[in-house]
């Protein structure tokens, strides 16, 4: 089971997408979680 990668959006934040792509740039693997989600799952 591979780790995963939490990136927690808020609002007025603006660089979540950018550490998405580092994360996936060394081989990890990254999901969005806005910060009212009640779930892990992404």
């Amino acid at each position: 089971m591979a780790t995963v990668i939490g990136v927690i959006r808020f609002p007025g934040t603006n660089c979540e997408f950018d550490v998405v792509e580092a994360v996936e740039a060394i081989g990890g693997e990254a999901t969005l979680l806005w910060h009212e989600d009640r779930s892990l799952d992404g």
